[in-house]
């Protein structure tokens, strides 16, 4: 069976050898290009979570009612009683809420870590107002008319949302007001919003430096929609190249998110499988992995990945590498369940003693040989063992060099360690290298005004609602006092009128104020008459030949 691969590529040299064969194999291949990102096939990370929420809100209409035999389902499952199908449906909605929700803190976390362990606090806060802007956007895309739709849900947006710092975080504050009282959007925001002014903009500032790769507008483009679809790797042979710049750094962390959130989509496919494994392996080939970014719960994923029929290859230079990025704990976790390990050379002392320990030692026999002083032919001969490391330190710092290259030692948990040789690859019968020229992909633009997301047009809308609450109070009253003319006015008046115009018409209604109403009729029917609205002039002269009949 053909393995699916995801393959770090660091020069894009491995794309140009590999991509034509393996398409001739019948694999899909698609590169994620992060040094060229105008280039690249689209990957926004947030595009699961968006669907992840989709399903949760329209989770109800899958109840169903069952008229031949007088029961509800939900998903397959039939029901007696429709509270029970309900509650099924809200349990499913609870888990759909909580993946989303343990997603995007995956995401956010990963595009701001916390690097300052000493002070976290300002790290810690830009964490969660950035949580809480992609929460208020998912919290967003319930209500339609605001326009968040799977286009607008991405990391630019979320950008643009947490740079919107006009005076005092007014625009924000708004934004994030007239919530839920449940709402882990608003309550996520508070820490930031309601501090003194010195504390918000410390907090704001980090997290300007945390996005700052979302200025560029290549990123933009390429996360701007979602063209992979990580589960098909369990299902066809698939081959995703992730080409990184060493001399970019900031975007880095965008290919440490993707390799996680690789991960956690064929983690979600296995668990859908009988055997909770894949059937298809999926290998992780991450070649310079120690110069990338943490990726969040790689422990977990290098614990139990195996089990799943998921591998991973790290390639680092050194130990001293993964104790840097992920801590001397995490380290030895990571170490100690890689169940293979193959050195090929490094001038890390530590790495090269840990290597030799990892060899085991094995018995040597000691034979030493003693003299008498008193009697020159009497001697004495003692034997004795001692352990000794298989491959000294010294020996492997020399295991290549000039004119003997290509050495490796291996070792496998359960098995003796070996001493091998690799196969050049231009010598390797299997490997056929069929050089792809590649064209250089039309470069996709990237149009900010279709995909930006107006935060103001939220504010807009409730302000309306507001206003139409009020609006209609005071109808109320008006239908009440029982004139059939103000009736007609408010019919006419809602065609032509803003919200607050047919508020303040509707205080000089309910204060009985007939000359100021018509004055304002008057005034209204004019414009009217000057913009040709021909329907609206009649209705207001009908009114007010009714105000005037009394």
């Amino acid at each position: 069976m053909k393995p699916s691969m995801l393959i770090a590529d660091p020069k894009g040299e491995l794309t140009q050898l590999h991509q034509k064969d393996l398409e001739e194999r019948g694999y899909e291949v698609k590169v994620v290009n992060l040094r060229s990102p105008f280039s690249s096939v689209k990957w926004n990370p947030l595009t699961p979570i968006y669907r992840k929420n989709k399903e949760m809100l329209e989770a109800s209409e899958k109840i169903k009612v069952l008229e031949d035999r007088g029961v509800y389902s939900f998903e397959g499952k039939e029901y007696g009683r429709y509270e029970d199908a309900v509650g099924e449906c809200n349990v499913k909605k609870q888990r759909l809420f909580d993946e989303a929700y343990e997603d995007l803190h995956d995401i956010v976390s990963g595009l701001c870590p916390i690097i300052n362990k000493h002070e976290p606090i300002w790290e810690s806060g830009a964490r969660n107002f950035a949580l809480a802007i992609a929460l208020a956007m998912l919290e967003d895309s319930g209500n339609a008319e605001l326009g968040m739709g799977e286009d607008r849900f991405n990391l630019y947006n979320l950008t643009k949302i947490a740079t919107d710092s006009d005076k005092n975080c007014a625009g924000l504050k708004k934004y994030f007001s007239g919530r839920g009282v449940l709402s882990k959007a608003a309550s996520l925001a508070r820490q930031v919003l309601n501090s003194a002014e010195n504390t918000r903009n410390s907090y704001l500032t980090t997290l300007y430096d945390k996005l700052g790769m979302f200025s560029d507008m290549g990123i933009c483009s390429m996360t701007s929609g979602n063209e992979i679809d990580f589960g098909c790797m369990g299902d066809k042979p698939t081959a995703i190249f992730l080409q990184i710049p060493d001399e970019k750094e900031t975007r880095h962390t965008l290919a440490s998110i993707l390799i996680l959130q690789a991960y956690k989509e064929l983690v979600a496919k296995a668990n859908l499988e009988k055997d909770l494994t894949l059937s298809r392996p999926v290998y992780f080939i991450l070649d310079e992995f120690g110069n990338l970014p943490p990726v969040h719960k790689l422990e977990q994923m290098v614990t139990v990945g195996r089990s799943r029929n998921i591998w991973l290859t790290l390639v680092v230079q050194s130990y001293a590498q993964l104790s840097k990025v992920y801590g001397s704990e995490a380290a030895e976790i990571i170490k100690s369940n890689c169940n293979v390990q193959i050195y090929i050379g490094t001038t890390d002392q530590k790495t090269l003693e840990d290597f030799s320990k990892r060899c085991g030692n094995y018995a040597v026999m000691k034979k030493s040989v003693g003299t008498s002083t008193s009697k020159s032919e009497e001697y004495s001969e003692n034997f004795s063992f001692e352990e000794r490391p298989l491959v000294y330190p010294s020996e492997l710092q020399r295991l290549n060099k000039p004119g003997d290259m290509g050495n490796a030692v291996v070792t496998v948990f359960g098995f003796n360690p070996l001493k091998t040789r690799f196969t050049p690859s231009f010598e390797c019968k299997v490997i056929h290298f069929k050089p792809t020229h590649i064209k250089d992909t039309a470069g996709r633009y990237f149009d900010e005004e279709d995909v930006f997301y107006d935060i103001k047009k939220r504010s807009v809308l409730e302000m309306v609602g507001e206003l139409n609450i009020k609006v209609e109070k005071k109808l109320n009253r008006v239908k009440g006092k029982g004139k059939q003319w103000m009736v007609k006015l408010i019919e006419v008046l809602d065609k032509v009128l803003a919200f607050d115009e047919i508020e303040e018409i509707l205080g000089f209604v309910e204060d009985g104020d007939t000359k100021m109403v018509l004055k304002k009729i008057k005034i209204i029917r004019d414009r009217a008459i000057k913009s040709g609205q021909e329907e609206i002039v009649a209705g207001l002269y009908k009114v007010d030949a009714m105000i005037l009949a009394g």
